[in-house]
């Protein structure tokens, strides 16, 4: 669900982005599959992804939504993040976004043919329709959420969970710029460690790169978001 996230943690490379972008849709061992390099975009996908369940601030985060419906929490503050990530980076620096989200659209539909099925699918939808700028405003989030409660296929909360992200939203904030430092350090040691146990001459990139997230460090925010946050239940 967090698809600008892994986006920004992979090294930029476009073996890389296909691979942190499949982490969602590929499911059972890539090895054999696909190219090396995509191989531990995906395995890198699937470690952060470990590694972002069991930190504490992200438990923290999800404790700050209902109890009721602690079973998605963890999706919506998946969402939530991106949200924080895409408004932060929109805001110093729109031009390398825009630049960035262009780029991992370009790479998704050159592979088109080796995209799963599911992918496949939303791919027009998610180029045409922007989504990943789209989380840089509230009402993006809100309706990524809206969108992915029709997709399932019992009841859910996710729809209602974007007023219980606006109710928190300094807090939950607070949270990601806790937690953003720390899952982007970890990324490096893992990729790093994926480059020495699955290597290939071919990559176009650097573990360490992280080359389309140098702009969005933390001491950015965005008022203007905070405020439709604010206002989002009455809208």
């Amino acid at each position: 669900m967090n698809y600008l996230a892994h986006l920004a943690l992979a090294d930029g490379s476009p073996e890389s982005i296909l691979g942190n972008f499949l982490g969602d849709f590929a499911k059972g061992r890539p090895e054999g599959r696909f190219a090396p390099a995509v191989v531990r975009g995906i395995r890198l996908h699937r470690s952060v992804d470990g590694f972002t369940d069991a930190h504490p601030v992200v438990h923290q985060a999800i404790a700050r939504l209902p109890q009721a419906h602690r079973r998605f929490a963890g999706i919506a503050i998946d969402m939530a993040f991106d949200h924080f990530l895409a408004a932060r980076w929109e805001q110093v620096a729109s031009d390398e976004f825009r630049r960035c989200r262009r780029h991992a659209y370009a790479v998704l539909t050159a592979r088109y043919a080796i995209l799963p099925p599911r992918l496949q699918r939303i791919l027009p939808s998610l180029r045409e329709d922007d989504w990943l700028g789209s989380y840089a405003r509230f009402q993006g989030m809100a309706f990524a959420l809206a969108r992915m409660s029709r997709r399932l296929s019992r009841e859910n909360p996710l729809a209602l969970l974007a007023d219980d992200i606006g109710a928190n939203y300094d807090a939950l904030r607070a949270d990601f710029d806790l937690f953003w430092p720390d899952v982007q350090a970890f990324a490096v040691t893992e990729g790093r460690r994926l480059a020495r146990h699955l290597p290939d001459s071919g990559s176009g990139g650097h573990p360490g790169d992280m080359a389309c997230l140098n702009a969005a460090g933390p001491e950015a925010s965005s008022g203007h978001d905070r405020e439709q946050a604010r206002s989002y239940k009455g809208t």
